[in-house]
C-alpha cells in the first residue's frame, strides 16, 4: 500500500506495457524510456505533427482510480502553467476511454548527462551585463 493525498490504494506490480508500434491517441510508441511503480515513460512519433515526444502513461488500474486521474490532470494542469528551459513542456493530455491516460511532454535530449536540445542552448547562452 502506498499512501496519497487522496487515501491509499494499491500500486500495480506492472506498469502499463507499450510496445513499439501501439498507438496511443495520434502517438506511435517508439520504444520505452524509463519504468516506475506507478508507470511508464516511452519515446512516441506524434503522427499529427511529425516530431518525436515523450509519453508518461498510468496503467489502467491507475487510470481508474480518480484520485489518481485527479493528480495526472493536476500535474498537466500546472505543467500547462510554467515556460521554462528546465521544465519538460507539456504537448497534450491523453484521456481515451478504455485506454492508457498519458501525458505528452517535449522530448528532452540527454547525452552523458547534458541536455542537448536547441532551446535550452539558447536560453543557457551568456547575455552581456547592462549598464
Amino acid at each position: 500500500m502506498n499512501r496519497t493525498a487522496d487515501r491509499e490504494i494499491d500500486l500495480p506490480l506492472n506498469p502499463p506495457r507499450l510496445s513499439p508500434g501501439d498507438r496511443v491517441g495520434a502517438y506511435e510508441v517508439l520504444g520505452a524510456l524509463g519504468a516506475g511503480c506507478i508507470g511508464v515513460v516511452c519515446r512516441a512519433r506524434d503522427t499529427l505533427l511529425g516530431r518525436d515526444v515523450a509519453v508518461k502513461a498510468l496503467p489502467q488500474s491507475l487510470a481508474d482510480h480518480p484520485g489518481r486521474l485527479a493528480r495526472l490532470r493536476r500535474e498537466a494542469q500546472t505543467l500547462a502553467l510554467l515556460n521554462h528551459p528546465n521544465i519538460a513542456s507539456l504537448y497534450d493530455l491523453e484521456e481515451s476511454p478504455g485506454t492508457t491516460s498519458c501525458l505528452v511532454l517535449e522530448l528532452v535530449d540527454f547525452r552523458d548527462g547534458v541536455r542537448r536540445d536547441a532551446r535550452f542552448a539558447k536560453a543557457m547562452r551568456p547575455v552581456g551585463v547592462l549598464r
